[in-house]
């Protein structure tokens, strides 16, 4: 509820803002345009058209965190080392089958 009195919608299940999780809620333009406490409500009340709040529970777990971290741990790992090996290894078909074709179309020609 707004100081107002009035309903505020939750956008999302949990959204991250600057790694913090928590709930978030947003006011209508039907009530917060023409509200008389637009002054004490909000900050700048000039330029935000609407409420937001935000409560936070809690940061975003390293779990979530950095993907690439997560890869390059994965890729240093011994076992890691070696799947990695073994793809290099490996012949892209799309290349090799390219390269066949056009020395037995250059050939027929």
């Amino acid at each position: 509820m707004c100081p107002a009195g009035k309903s505020l919608s939750r956008r999302g299940a949990a959204r991250v803002t600057r790694d913090h999780v928590g709930a978030h809620f947003r006011g209508a333009k039907r009530d917060c345009g023409p509200c008389a406490l637009r002054t004490k409500c909000l900050r700048t009340p000039k330029t935000t058209p609407v409420r937001n709040v935000a409560f936070f529970h809690g940061r975003v777990s390293a779990r979530h965190g950095d993907h690439s971290a997560g890869m390059r741990m994965r890729i240093d790992s011994p076992e890691g080392r070696a799947q990695y090996v073994q793809r290099f290894a490996t012949v892209e078909p799309v290349f090799g089958n390219r390269r066949a074709n056009k020395e037995v179309s250059s050939r027929s020609v």
